[in-house]
């Protein structure tokens, strides 16, 4: 389980979806599209879950993830995305 803060610096509300990469079949569980207010922040709680399969192949121990923000459009304007590191660990 993760916890990520959003950041929402301009001023209109905006919205954003969070995917994860860096293990096969991760997948974020319980997230769905977030929306944060102008100029404010949020606390999104969210769960990373690999299959067995998954997991077994990684290995035990830590392993890189990725969290992939992608903001999305409002009206068909420009997006952005940004990419923040993270640790999955695999029990033994």
């Amino acid at each position: 389980v993760y916890r990520l803060q959003i950041m929402n610096a301009s001023e209109q509300t905006q919205r954003y979806r969070i995917a994860v990469g860096g293990i096969a079949d991760a997948q974020v569980i319980g997230a769905g599209d977030i929306e944060v207010g102008p100029a404010a922040a949020r606390w999104v709680p969210l769960a990373v879950q690999v299959s067995p399969q998954a997991a077994k192949a990684a290995g035990d121990g830590a392993h890189r993830i990725d969290f992939d923000i992608t903001q999305l459009p409002a009206d068909g304007g420009l997006t952005w995305q940004r990419k923040e590191r993270s640790t999955f660990v695999v029990p033994r």
